[in-house]
């Protein structure tokens, strides 16, 4: 029973991170004119913002944040961090984006960030969506 709760727990978090993960996962220049550049700059930048409010109050990732003494400032600089070294998707997750929403691999990247190297770090993450054991 453990497991299965713990999945139905995860879908459920997957579905309630997909609004952030879709406008942030979609590229800025995908045939749209430049003139609307902006404004997908805008949304992105206000998804941004709401997920990172999520991570920081969320239940299961708030204490992680705290416990690391995280700032909203390291959260942002972290996404651009993996946006830079991992801006992949795997499976219904954006990476840089699920990192901020699951638990494990949040608390990884916060915990390893300061010791191995970016590129390591964002490969690891990628092999934790890929894997699903990031669940």
């Amino acid at each position: 029973m453990g497991f299965l709760k713990a999945f139905v727990t995860n879908v459920q978090r997957g579905k309630r991170l997909q609004p952030w993960v879709a406008v942030l996962g979609k590229p800025l220049l995908d045939g749209t004119p430049l003139s609307g550049l902006s404004e997908k700059i805008a949304d992105q930048n206000a998804a941004l913002e709401s997920l990172l409010n999520f991570c920081i109050s969320d239940a299961q990732t708030g204490p992680i944040v705290r416990a690391y003494g995280a700032t909203r400032a390291d959260l942002q600089a972290m996404y651009g961090e993996i946006l830079f070294c991992a801006g992949v998707w795997r499976g219904s997750n954006y990476v840089p984006a699920a990192v901020f929403g699951f638990p494990k691999p949040l608390e990884h990247f916060l915990a390893n960030r300061n010791k191995i190297s970016d590129v390591d770090l964002a490969n690891q993450l990628v092999t934790m969506f890929e894997t699903h054991t990031y669940l």
